[in-house]
Parts: C-alpha cells; structure tokens; sequence
C-alpha cells in the first residue's frame, strides 16, 4: 500500500501517530495510524473520505498520547500539591 505522509508525531516512549494520504484508495484516501518509532509497522488505522476528518482525528490521536503519557506527572503533581 502506497502512501504519502501528511503530518506525523512522536510522544514520549517513541510511541506516535501520523497523518497519511492514501492515493490508490478512492473511497477512503486519508488515514491517522498508531505507530512506535523504533518498530517497523503501523497499527489502529482509522479511515476517512476527507482531509478535515482525518486532521481532526490526527489532532485528538495526538492529544490522547500527550495525555496518556503526561498522567503520572500530573497525578505526582497533584499529590505534592495535597501532601506536599
């Protein structure tokens, strides 16, 4: 499967996601996938028919990581705040 990167992030843990354009697929030609930087392969496609939809899950994919990975920093915050 050809395809031609759009836009492309990588998080903490090298873990990312990117923006793809599907050229050869007519009916769903934009993708955001999951992907870990030091592994070959892309995993979690979501499909879409427009560039705006797929800028938009890209974006919140995108968010979901910084989130994830940003947690226990929030919660050691939070608890220094409290007991600190």
């Amino acid at each position: 499967m050809e395809y031609q990167i759009i836009e492309k992030f990588i998080g903490a843990h090298n873990q990312g996601v990117m923006l793809c354009h599907l050229p050869d697929n007519k009916h769903h030609p934009y993708v955001t996938w999951r992907f870990h930087a030091k592994q070959p392969g892309r995993f979690w496609g979501h499909y879409f028919e427009a560039l705006g939809e797929a800028l938009t899950d890209y974006r919140n994919r995108q968010d979901d990581l910084i989130a994830i990975y940003q947690q226990p920093e929030r919660i050691a915050s939070e608890l220094e705040r409290s007991f600190g």
